[in-house]
This record gives C-alpha cells, structure tokens and sequence, in this order.
C-alpha cells in the first residue's frame, strides 16, 4: 500500500491534492483503485491470496528501485533479483500477478460460499479491479483468455452434458456484458 500511495504522490502532487481527487482520470487510475482495495481487504474476511498481484507488483518494484543496492547482497539474494529485474523476469512477475488476479475473481463465489454476504463487496470491487485491467493490462487479458479457453475445453468437451456447456456460455456471456459495463 505504501508503494501505491507513493506512486499517486508522485503522479499526482503537482496538481495539487484537492485539484487531483476532484480530477476523474485520478479516481480511474490503476493506483487508485487498487489502493481501494488494498484497503477493503484489509476490513474484510481474509483472502490472502488476494494480496498476491499487489505484492508481485511490488516486488518488481523494489528490486527495480534499489537495484545498486541489492546487487551488494550476499549472491543468492542479488542474482534473483536481478533475474526479476531482467525483460524476462519482470514478464515472468506480471504473468504471475495477473494469473493470480483471475484467479482470485473466478473464486469469488466459493468465497461468497464459506464467508457469506460478509464477503460480497470485496468480491464486487475486486471484480470491478480485475474488469479494469482487462481494458489496459496485456497480461491480465493474457490470463483470461488462457482461463477462458480451458473452461471452454472442460465444458464443451464430449462427455460433459450439453445443456451444462450452453450453462457455461451463457454465463460467460453474462460476466462479459457486466466487465464492459465497468468503466
């Protein structure tokens, strides 16, 4: 969380506090709303897995920033975090961040199931989250793509009923007309 508010501060200072929370690109940015959740989570029944894009995230970040003083660091410690910070490494961190992220949204409903109403609105807004990086992050439409063939394989495969696979297709119809609806 304090890497987000840092980010906003930086991003966002020289306008001005006030002129920056009545600004609608600020309450639309990514830190925005992942701070709001952050905070959500953090009054609502545990989901720790949620935490898992956010700490990915920050994670790249940090190794990013104190690079010339991890390299310092006994070997074992410096050599992994510079293969995150590499090309390779960084893709491999926001691939897993975004794979998480789906995966958080798909369980939701079990979540719903073993915690109740209690839960509802940490599943809405991290929905919407996960509905707003699908617009503007490339890994987050990578994960889905990737969930949503592999649902596709399960539920129309030759021995899944058919009225089950039209089941399927019709609520993936559903959850896509509610993520174009976010904004």
């Amino acid at each position: 969380m304090a890497l987000l508010g840092n980010s906003l501060l930086a991003t966002w200072r020289p306008k001005g506090i006030m002129a920056s929370v009545k600004d609608p690109a600020f309450l639309r940015s990514q830190e925005v709303q992942a701070l709001l959740l952050c905070l959500m989570m953090i009054v609502s029944p545990p989901m720790p897995f949620a935490l898992m894009p956010f700490g990915a995230t920050a994670l790249l970040n940090v190794c990013n920033c104190y690079r010339p003083i991890i390299s310092k660091m006994p070997s074992m410690i410096s050599t992994r975090a510079q293969f995150l910070t590499s090309e390779e490494g960084s893709q491999m961190v926001q691939a897993f961040g975004a794979v998480s992220e789906v995966i958080v949204c798909c369980m939701s409903p079990l979540l719903l199931a073993a915690n109740g109403m209690r839960s509802a609105v940490l599943a809405f807004f991290y929905f919407q989250y996960v509905a707003r990086r699908y617009q503007h992050s490339f890994w987050t439409k990578q994960a889905v793509t990737a969930f949503t063939d592999k649902m596709n394989g399960i539920f129309h495969h030759r021995f899944c009923p058919a009225p089950v696979g039209m089941l399927f297709d019709r609520l993936k119809s559903v959850v896509a007309m509610v993520a174009q609806k976010v904004q």
